[in-house]
């Protein structure tokens, strides 16, 4: 599927600003990357290619062979929760026990600010999710905050 040029420049702006060491070719072939810890990669939705749309991965983990059915509860009563929120939703692969989170981005509107937010805050949520064994809830009991939209900045040394 091809993309505009627009979407592989959003690409390299944030793949320097994260100092990750890949192309957007590579991102749009679903090259896995790292982001504060949390393994992303970007998927071709089903179809021609006409939606617009690319998703976000997020991987979360495998789930246990017999925690399987408790987790896919979880997962259906997390994306009630976050129905019409806009955010990304959690589910099982397809072809595997993986869990995964998914952020469909509609290509004409992305921008650098918009993916490095989307990014930022769907590694804390993975982070969140990981330490709490999948519940939507953070380790306090306390329902997770929306963290304030990021805004793209050169990326640390540390990183």
């Amino acid at each position: 599927m091809g993309h505009p040029a627009d979407i592989r420049s959003v690409l390299h702006t944030v793949a320097h600003a994260l100092g990750v060491q890949a192309t957007p070719e590579q991102w749009l072939s679903g090259l896995p990357f790292d982001v504060n810890g949390q393994t992303f990669s970007l998927q071709q939705p089903p179809g021609d290619g006409a939606t617009g749309m690319i998703v976000l991965r997020s991987e979360l983990g495998t789930v246990p062979q017999d925690a399987q059915l408790q987790v896919c509860e979880m997962l259906l009563r997390s994306n009630a929760l976050s129905a019409g929120s806009l955010g990304p939703v959690a589910g099982m692969q397809l072809d595997g026990p993986g869990l995964v989170m998914d952020m469909p981005l509609p290509i004409a509107e992305l921008s650098a600010d918009v993916l490095y937010g989307v990014l930022d805050r769907m590694a804390e949520s993975a982070a969140v999710w990981k330490a709490t064994q999948g519940f939507t809830r953070a380790q306090g009991g306390t329902a997770m905050a929306p963290s304030a939209p990021a805004t793209l900045a050169p990326a640390p040394a540390s990183r």
